[in-house]
């Protein structure tokens, strides 16, 4: 049974949300109407087709489900299975709807935190944070537009560029990163059960804290490491390729750096 629901003003202003289709946008305020009163929606793309898009018939259910799974890769919707059956959670829905009177969810409270907190995944990392940290803002590096470019931002650059390919390239601090984050997942999720929505709120947020502790503990020095190494190593050459060209694809190189650091880094000492 559809359900009223609000739209905050932000909503629509939200950059996020803006860089999504708009016909993705139009289908996900309509889930929204759709969800019971904890977020859960049936998993089943022909249904929502049918109760959101009535009139539409050229549209297809595989574009329906194309929608959907933009939605999970953007992390707006979360898919989880319960007694055989398949849902999406709507992440942030408790956030957003005030609920006058909630009718309980034929999902137990305890099963939707359990899909809430162990929908991070290891490619979903914390953010960089303390780039450049008292390095200063040095205009260094040239783009396309012959712009000079600050250092803390080229380094920043390259460690979202390592953050993407962490798992090929840090495979053992990640591994204890991910090892150690479960088994903090594990204690919330034990935690979780029994307690109200504000609660768990507050639990949420302090394993999101702890995660992104732990990432800074055990694979961002790594990542700093090599990009610092990188960006030094081409200092020293005056921003130049080996054949005398301008560097200009700094996420380029730094991947091409990390196949062959141990020779560059012989460079260096």
């Amino acid at each position: 049974m559809a359900r009223i629901r609000s739209i905050k003003p932000t909503f629509w202003r939200d950059q996020k949300i803006g860089k999504m289709k708009r016909d993705i946008r139009l289908m996900y305020i309509g889930l929204w109407n759709l969800a019971d009163d904890e977020g859960v929606i049936n998993a089943d793309a022909s249904l929502i087709k049918s109760e959101l898009f009535p009139y539409d018939d050229d549209l297809r259910v595989n574009t329906v489900q194309d929608w959907i799974d933009h939605l999970i890769e953007a992390r707006r919707i979360v898919p989880f299975e319960f007694n055989g059956e398949g849902y999406y959670i709507i992440r942030t829905f408790k956030d957003h709807q005030n609920i006058n009177r909630p009718q309980g969810s034929k999902i137990p409270k305890e099963i939707i935190q359990k899909f809430l907190f162990s929908e991070r995944s290891v490619n979903d990392h914390p953010p960089i944070t303390g780039v450049g940290e008292g390095k200063g803002k040095d205009s260094i590096g040239k783009e396309g537009s012959g712009k000079p470019r600050a250092r803390d931002e080229i380094l920043k650059e390259l460690l979202l560029t390592l953050k993407h390919d962490s798992k090929t390239y840090y495979p053992v601090p990640i591994k204890k990163w991910e090892e150690q984050t479960e088994a903090l997942r594990v204690q919330c999720n034990q935690k979780a059960a029994g307690l109200n929505d504000d609660q768990v709120k507050v639990l949420q947020a302090e394993f999101e804290k702890k995660e992104i502790g732990l990432w800074r503990k055990l694979v961002l020095p790594h990542m700093k490491a090599d990009a610092t190494a990188m960006y030094d190593y081409y200092e020293k050459n005056d921003f130049k390729l080996s054949r005398g060209a301008p560097l200009t694809n700094w996420p380029a190189t730094m991947r091409s750096w990390m196949n062959r650091k141990d020779q560059f880094k012989k460079q260096l000492t």
